[in-house]
Parts: C-alpha cells; sequence; structure tokens
C-alpha cells in the first residue's frame, strides 16, 4: 500500500489517545462521594457537573496523573502506528505548563516509535496549526477548526454542528477504516 506522508494529521491526546476521563471522574468520586459518569456530562466544562466546582482541574496538577493512564480503546496503539507509517502525524495537546513532562513521558511510554522531540505540540489555539486533519474530542477544537476534522464521540461533544463534523468515530478501529480507505483511493 502507498504511504500518503504528504496529508497531514494532528491528533488529540487528552481523550483521544489516552482514557483520560474515566480516570478523571473516578477520582472525582472516590475523593466526593459522588456518583458521577460520562454520560452525566452533555456538554464540554466538566466543572459544571461536579460538586467541587473548578477544583475538578487540580486532579489533572497532580504529577504523575497523566503518566498513569491507559490507552484510549484496544485499537489505539495500532491505529496510532498505522498513522504515523502512513501520514506525517503530530499530536497537539492543550498542557498546564505542569503537565507537558508527565503527557511526553506518557508519550514515549505508550508510542515508543513517536518523535515526541519533534512532533508532539502544547497548544490551546489547534486551529493556529495547517494540518489537514484534526481528531479530537473537545467541541471547541473541532469548531473552530479550518480543514477536515475526526470528532471522537463523546456525550459532552454530540452538539457540535454538524457541518463541522467530517467524521464522528467511535473508536480508533473507526480511526483507521478512514484513513485506509483514503490510502486505497489514493493508489
Amino acid at each position: 500500500m502507498k504511504t500518503i506522508k504528504n496529508i497531514t494529521i494532528g491528533v488529540d491526546l487528552d481523550d483521544t489517545l489516552n482514557n483520560l476521563m474515566g480516570v478523571w471522574i473516578e477520582k472525582y468520586n472516590q475523593n466526593y462521594n459522588d456518583n458521577l459518569n460520562l454520560e452525566n456530562i452533555k456538554s464540554w466544562g466538566v466543572q459544571r457537573y461536579v460538586k467541587c466546582g473548578d477544583k475538578i482541574y487540580d486532579f489533572l496538577k497532580v504529577p504523575g496523573f497523566y503518566y498513569n493512564l491507559d490507552l484510549k480503546d484496544e485499537y489505539t496503539y495500532e491505529g496510532f502506528q498505522y498513522l504515523c507509517e502512513n501520514f506525517d502525524v503530530y499530536i497537539i495537546s492543550a498542557c498546564d505548563p505542569q503537565t507537558v513532562g508527565d503527557k511526553a513521558r506518557w508519550i514515549e511510554k505508550h508510542f515508543p516509535f513517536f518523535d515526541v522531540d519533534n512532533k508532539f505540540i502544547s497548544c490551546v489555539a489547534k486551529h493556529l496549526f495547517n494540518v489537514d486533519f484534526l481528531i479530537d474530542d473537545g467541541p471547541h477544537n473541532i469548531e473552530n477548526f479550518p480543514n477536515k476534522t475526526i470528532c471522537v464521540d463523546a456525550p459532552y461533544n454530540r452538539n457540535v454542528h454538524t457541518e463541522k463534523v467530517d467524521y464522528r468515530v467511535k473508536n480508533w478501529q473507526d480511526i483507521m477504516r478512514i484513513f485506509a480507505e483514503m490510502s486505497v483511493t489514493a493508489v
């Protein structure tokens, strides 16, 4: 199969490559004796759905929090590796300065083939990057991105304007399928 290295892809890290929300909600429930689940969070801004408000973000600043997250799903490693082998891929993640190192170490641990030094970008304004595709779960990132988007489905992003979502996926197997079909048509 022909590679398509001239196609650039930006991939979000949190809850796209890793399982951030599941662990974050679990930690919150343990600490605040609550029973929140992902389906309860119907829009962006988890602080609106928790007892502790903005203090929910303190969990993310605990050293090692990101490093200890698992992959998003059972197809993440295979799917991300496929993209990296066939396309020009960058990980673009909004990072608090305290978490950049933790996230970089997570990437190195789970994707040793990925060039963290040159292709991991810490940035909130993802729409500034001129990549052909953005794979993300954040509705604000999808809505503001000028090129093609792949929205990783979650209850909090189902209200994204459909004209801004080129593809909606449930898992990394769906993502691989999209790009495999694209590769076949390019041959």
